[in-house]
């Protein structure tokens, strides 16, 4: 008999969305779920249980006092009948085969039925119905991705894309109910760590982007994340980060432009201050001579440029630059960057370019601009990804500061 699977929705004044995760969850083709609502102590004047109660026997509806997030999820679970959890949150959707492809995977993989097993997701816009994907792969290679921390510690795994077991849940504990805004990452953190995960590579998960969500920021959030990176940063061992960057310099460096481009300061002074007391290694010099070949053989070519100057283009060029290898124009479609510099390289017109230039397309989602530029003549057209693993094993002598990264 297929094990069941526990879906649990926490709700808090979730009247305008909370029918639509419902509906996605009883919907699923996995027929072998219970789903478990819980109201946070809605104030909604009863809209919220209204919308619940009409269910009837088809969901299980709990109310309790408001105490967040994380206490409404804890409920759920000891309320759970289920072998299998999952989180769905009351204003996000899974695809009706999200839980049939889980537990498809989870029950076919020999080594470790306790694993956590996630998938990509998709953003959608409430308003336009626009949706965006969130691909993993972008960031790294498969093997990263199910390798324990790797993915949360980059911020790559969405929690209401997990399924997994309530013995794993067990064995780390159950969501922590002191922190209100990061305890997904920190409950991830624990889950995930020294496991063999399983990654799916379909969007099982439609998150939705809507207005509301801005009323709910708190302003504690931005120092609960602070305070759980750090805390990350403190407790992994040699041996983790040596198994996954290699060494700890690499592992520290990744770290600061991650901190850098979320913002996250205190993290990122954290790790740099630590990069600064290791020595660097006799690797690092070959990889940084290799690399070096690798862009001196483009420049016999062309010139290497980096296209787009905003935060990613600033932060690719200090990068390569910190790491010692030559840039030798910025380009940018805005007008009113042409004729500015960074760091004494100028920004040019993409008219002024050869079609034999290397670009290096800096952009959070490049496509468009890489499917452009080709349809302009341009034959080497990288993303800034792809230059990015090119330099992994490439580390600066020291991090630069907050202000210049």
């Amino acid at each position: 008999m297929q094990p069941i699977v526990s879906i649990i929705i926490p709700v808090y004044n979730g009247a305008n969305y909370v029918a639509d995760a419902i509906e996605s969850a009883i919907n699923q083709t996995y027929k072998n779920i219970e789903v478990i609502v819980v109201n946070d102590g809605s104030t909604d004047n009863g809209q919220t249980r209204d919308i619940c109660n009409a269910y009837g026997s088809q969901i299980r509806y709990f109310e309790k006092e408001n105490g967040g997030v994380a206490t409404a999820i804890n409920y759920g679970i000891k309320q759970m009948r289920g072998e299998y959890f999952a989180w769905l949150s009351h204003d996000d959707m899974f695809v009706p085969t999200k839980i049939e492809r889980q537990m498809k995977s989870i029950i076919n993989n020999n080594n470790d039925k306790d694993c956590v097993c996630f998938s990509n997701f998709e953003f959608v816009n409430h308003n336009t119905g626009e949706t965006k994907l969130f691909d993993l792969k972008r960031y790294c290679d498969n093997a990263k991705i199910e390798d324990g921390l790797y993915p949360i510690l980059f911020g790559l795994v969405h929690f209401c894309t997990v399924v997994v077991s309530k013995k794993r849940i067990e064995e780390v504990g159950l969501c922590n109910e002191k922190l209100r805004t990061t305890q997904d990452i920190e409950w991830l953190f624990r889950l995930l760590r020294k496991k063999k995960n399983i990654f799916i590579d379909e969007p099982l998960t439609l998150v939705r982007l809507h207005e509301e969500q801005g009323k709910r920021i708190i302003k504690e959030y931005t120092k609960e994340q602070s305070e759980a990176h750090i805390t990350f940063l403190k407790s992994i061992s040699d041996d983790e980060i040596v198994h996954l960057f290699g060494s700890k310099r690499n592992y520290y460096w990744n770290m600061a432009l991650f901190y850098r481009r979320d913002n996250n300061r205190p993290p990122f002074e954290y790790v740099r201050e630590l990069y600064s007391k290791t020595e660097r290694e006799e690797r690092e010099l070959k990889s940084l001579e290799m690399v070096r070949k690798k862009m001196d053989s483009f420049r016999n070519k062309g010139r290497i440029i980096v296209f787009c100057t905003g935060q990613y283009g600033k932060s690719l060029v200090y990068e390569m630059l910190s790491k010692e290898i030559e840039v030798d124009y910025l380009s940018d479609n805005n007008p009113d960057k042409w004729g500015g510099e960074i760091c004494g390289i100028r920004i040019v017109s993409p008219n002024e370019l050869s079609k034999d230039d290397y670009l290096f397309v800096a952009k959070d989602d490049p496509k468009e601009i890489i499917e452009d530029l080709n349809n302009k003549g341009f034959k080497n057209v990288w993303s800034y990804v792809e230059l990015e693993k090119m330099m992994e094993d490439v580390l600066p002598k020291n991090i630069p500061a907050w202000e210049v990264l």
